[in-house]
C-alpha cells in the first residue's frame, strides 16, 4: 500500500509541472535505478526523489548514491538535487 501512495503523490507532482508547461520526465532510467523525476527548466536541471514516511535526506542520499544526475554533468547547466518526503500521517495539514 505504501508504494501505491508514493506513486499517487508522484503523479500529482508530475501533473502540476505539466500544467505549468514545465518539461518533466518521470521514472528516468539510469544505470543504478530510476530517478522519480527530472525537470529541465530553461538553464537549470532539477532531480527529484520522493519518499513516503521516510526523510528528505534519505531521498537526497539516494540521488547521490545512485548517480541519477551523472548523465547531465556535461551539459554545463546547474544541477539541483531535491528530496521530498510525503507524510501519510500529516497529509492535508
Amino acid at each position: 500500500m505504501a508504494k501505491e501512495n508514493e506513486q499517487y503523490y508522484h503523479a500529482i507532482v508530475h501533473l502540476l509541472f505539466s500544467l505549468l508547461n514545465v518539461y518533466i520526465f518521470s521514472e528516468v532510467h539510469t544505470q543504478q535505478g530510476r530517478a522519480d523525476a527530472i525537470v529541465i527548466y530553461e538553464d537549470q536541471i532539477y532531480c527529484m526523489e520522493f519518499k513516503l514516511d521516510q526523510s528528505a535526506q534519505d531521498a537526497l542520499d539516494q540521488i547521490k548514491s545512485r548517480g541519477y544526475t551523472e548523465r547531465f554533468r556535461d551539459t554545463g547547466k546547474p544541477i539541483h538535487h531535491i528530496g521530498i518526503n510525503f507524510s501519510s500521517e500529516q497529509k492535508g495539514r
